[in-house]
C-alpha cells in the first residue's frame, strides 16, 4: 500500500506539470497517467480489504501469499507492462472477497450501540 502510494504522488506530481492547452489535444501521458491513478487507488481498497479480513482471521496467510506476489510484481513492473494490469479485480480473484462488499461491512458494533456508548 505504502509502494502504491507513493507512485501515485509521483503521478500526480507530473500531473501537476502537464498542462492542456485551450483547443489542443489531452497528452496521452496525461490520461496514462489517470488511469495509473485510478488502477492503484482500486488495488489499495483491494489491499486494505485483505488486511482487514487477515486480522479478522477470515483469511489465512496461505491464501494471500499467491496474491502478494501478483502484487508485488505489479508494484514493480505497472508503467512497463501498463496493459497487462488493466483488470484489477483479476489479481484478487482467487481470494473469497464476495463475502464483504466494502470495509464498513466489517465492522462488528452496530452504529446506534456505539452512539449510544458516546452518551453515556
Amino acid at each position: 500500500v505504502g509502494e502504491l502510494e507513493s507512485q501515485i504522488d509521483n503521478f500526480e506530481a507530473e500531473l501537476e506539470g502537464l498542462t492542456v492547452k485551450k483547443g489542443k489535444n489531452r497528452p496521452p501521458r496525461l490520461t496514462h497517467l489517470e488511469t495509473s491513478i485510478t488502477r492503484h487507488k482500486a488495488h489499495i481498497k483491494k489491499c486494505e480489504l485483505v488486511l482487514r479480513l487477515l486480522d479478522n482471521d477470515e483469511l489465512s496467510p496461505e491464501q494471500v501469499n499467491d496474491v502478494k506476489d501478483f502484487l508485488d510484481d505489479y508494484v514493480e513492473r505497472n508503467q512497463e507492462d501498463f496493459d497487462e494490469f488493466d483488470d484489477v479485480d483479476e489479481l484478487y480473484i482467487s481470494l473469497p472477497l464476495d463475502k464483504v462488499d466494502t470495509l464498513e461491512d466489517l465492522v462488528t458494533i452496530p452504529t446506534s450501540v456505539a452512539v449510544a456508548k458516546v452518551f453515556v
